[in-house]
């Protein structure tokens, strides 16, 4: 045990207590009088408990990097499924609605469902793979309208509304299960 990195943290208290740090060093809290050879007498008298906690530290550890790295192929995954989903939806829905945009793009955005640029190039947060089709629609349909309208004008609604009648339901399932879809 003595070949990790000690720590020795003095406060006001009455008693020394003992731990092993996220970064895997032994922290020892002990009253201000305690002096060097006491906490070293304390370390040793308690070196089965700290190997034991030393190796549920590591298997913490490794489980948590293993878990990440899943997390990690799990989210790549979903980005794939979003790019596909959208790429199957963009482009007819284009056609249907007579305009044409340059590119879209996924975003990692945490609050826009979507947006187009005056060059009429759509970004679409990946997370919309969470959602059902039919609102994923909307969002296509209310970006393409985008691609007419720069704003939110009454004439924009307007062709919102033509494209997807039933926006203002998709709209109040957006605002009602917003936290799902942000991981």
């Amino acid at each position: 045990m003595t070949n990790l990195e000690t720590r020795v943290i003095r406060t006001r208290r009455k008693t020394m207590s003992l731990e092993i740090s996220d970064d895997l060093k032994i922290l020892v809290r002990a009253p201000k009088h305690i002096n060097e050879e006491q906490v070293t007498e304390f370390i040793a008298k308690n070196e089965l408990w700290l190997k034991k906690r030393l190796t549920k530290k590591i298997l913490e550890k490794k489980k948590l990097k293993s878990f990440k790295k899943m997390l990690k192929k799990d989210l790549l995954a979903c980005k794939s499924s979003s790019q596909e989903m959208i790429d199957k939806l963009l482009e007819p829905l284009a056609g249907e609605m007579g305009v044409r945009y340059k590119k879209f793009r996924l975003s990692n955005a945490k609050k826009r469902w979507g947006s187009c640029n005056a060059r009429s190039s759509i970004n679409l947060s990946w997370k919309l793979v969470f959602a059902p089709v039919n609102v994923v629609r909307y969002v296509l349909v209310h970006e393409l309208c985008h691609i007419k309208h720069l704003n939110h004008s009454k004439a924009f609604w307007q062709e919102v509304e033509k494209h997807k009648p039933d926006y203002k339901n998709c709209q109040k399932w957006l605002r009602e299960n917003n936290y799902l879809l942000s991981l």
